[in-house]
């Protein structure tokens, strides 16, 4: 089975170790997910833990976790109130159905959660990718009869991107597919290659009715599945940083009335407006101990200090530049040095 699916030996074994079974009290059917990124956490589905008004389900203090690697290994689960206190009806808002969860220790065996995609890159309409799952509800064996579940196997399935929605920032990306899906799946992972490297994309949200299961994809009949994708807020939250969405206000009407050009710098926040900058400009955001991200131009940095400077490098291409508070100016490095990007007028 793995190779038909393009899986090497230790990708199989990473997906037995990585995918898991989430098992909540007083749910029909146990559902899916798969421990993601550095901070080790579930990428799963706020439905999984969320009424469709985006209310906390009474169940949740009750949920578990098992691989497929060792099913009988039990592991508690919690979702962080503050967490599901940002989160909407994903009933009413598709984007909304992305969570993590944090297990109270890791699945034995997964010793490599999967890396997650930072440039947050678009799957285009075609592009192959494979979906991990537990046992969908109603599956069906090459004898046309159902399929009793099995929870020591996943389910895996190669298929295609047919839409991709991108909503406005900050919102996650949806992702409608011909994959087939169903009660069980939800949560489960697409992965997609990408540059010789498989990164998982996307959750399951919602399938078609059962009537559908098996058809060729169509949006009017409502036969595919359809995903959130793993970037944006969903990105932060899996990644255990605070997401976008919850990053206070900083436009020059809520930093400042003064006519000067904003140029404050806070524990959390570079603001660098002013007359005469190209309009993408204005934030840098700190998302954790030593990471900025700026939203306008959609670059993420890592910090470092040198002689009271603040120096960030950007993380694709390692952009350097600093920024000097006794200069109240912004530099960008160069092959001879430092060279004045932004030379701004500090607020009165």
């Amino acid at each position: 089975m793995a190779a038909e699916l393009g899986l090497t030996p230790e990708e199989y074994e990473q997906a037995l170790a990585c995918n898991v079974v989430v098992d909540c009290p007083d749910k029909k059917n146990p559902t899916s997910g798969a421990i993601a990124g550095e901070a080790g956490k579930i990428a799963t589905g706020s439905h999984l833990f969320m009424n469709p008004e985006g209310k906390p389900h009474p169940h949740r203090a009750g949920c578990r976790i098992h691989n497929f690697k060792y099913p009988r290994d039990f592991i508690e689960v919690s979702v962080d109130a503050a967490e599901l206190a940002l989160r909407k009806s994903w009933k009413a808002d598709m984007t909304q159905d992305g969570l993590s969860a944090t297990p109270k220790k890791r699945p034995k065996g997964c010793t490599k959660p999967y890396p997650l995609d930072e440039t947050e890159t678009v799957l285009e309409p075609g592009h192959e990718v494979l979906v991990i799952s537990a046992h969908p509800e109603g599956m069906l064996g090459e004898d046309g009869l159902p399929i009793a579940p099995r929870y020591d196997l996943p389910v895996a399935q190669l298929c295609h991107i047919k839409r991709a929605i991108r909503p406005s920032n900050p919102k996650p990306t949806v992702y409608y597919t011909d994959c087939d899906g169903g009660n069980g799946a939800s949560g489960g992972l697409l992965f997609a290659d990408m540059g010789g490297r498989r990164y998982p994309k996307a959750v399951v949200s919602r399938g078609g009715p059962a009537d559908v299961d098996g058809e060729d994809y169509s949006e009017e009949r409502g036969s595919g599945t359809a995903f959130v994708a793993i970037d944006f807020d969903f990105l932060d939250l899996v990644m255990g940083r605070p997401i976008r969405s919850a990053i206070p206000d900083t436009s020059a009407a809520a930093v400042s009335e003064s006519p000067h050009p904003a140029f404050s710098i806070s524990q959390m926040i570079i603001d660098y407006r002013g007359p005469g900058n190209p309009p993408e400009v204005g934030r840098i955001v700190k998302t954790d101990k030593s990471s900025w991200w700026d939203p306008g131009q959609n670059k993420r940095y890592k910090e470092s200090i040198d002689s009271g400077s603040i120096i960030l490098t950007e993380e694709s291409i390692g952009t350097k530049l600093k920024i000097d508070t006794n200069e109240n100016r912004i530099f960008k490095a160069t092959g001879s040095g430092w060279e004045v990007l932004y030379d701004i007028t500090p607020m009165n």
